[in-house]
């Protein structure tokens, strides 16, 4: 989703994913982050819903994910319940050096990260997923 310029900060994006009955993106497995890849990476290619001046200065779209990280694995967690220990993890993406970070995705064509962001940092996009929907039909 793009919210408003200036974008959102990780609790709003949240908020906006339980305002259409989701939650932000849970990645449980490495085909569930390559298929979230190959989504927004569809998205920016195939309309304008996204401006130049929505992208860092690498040309990077970056976009919130269900991820929170607190201070250590025992007491962080992914937006569905899942502590961030349990399931997919994307190589060594978790930084305890970062403490109280959330995730984005940074993704352009021919590249892809799991970034620690400032939880209150606006971004332009953020993922959902809802329940029961299979993105052609509500």
């Amino acid at each position: 989703m793009r919210p408003p310029s200036p974008g959102l900060p990780f609790w709003l994006a949240d908020l906006a994913c339980v305002g259409i009955n989701g939650r932000l993106v849970t990645l449980n497995t490495i085909s569930e982050n390559n298929a979230v890849i190959d989504f927004i990476n569809n998205v920016t290619r195939t309309n304008s819903t996204f401006t130049p001046t929505d992208l860092d200065i690498f040309g990077n779209l970056r976009v919130w994910i269900g991820l929170r990280f607190d201070s250590s694995a025992d007491n962080s967690w992914w937006t569905d319940g899942t502590r961030v220990d349990q399931g997919f993890q994307y190589g060594n993406a978790l930084n305890p050096g970062l403490p109280n970070s959330c995730y984005a995705i940074w993704t352009r064509s021919d590249f892809w990260v799991w970034q620690p962001q400032p939880c209150y940092q606006n971004l332009p996009a953020f993922m959902c997923e809802v329940a029961g929907w299979d993105g052609r039909t509500r």
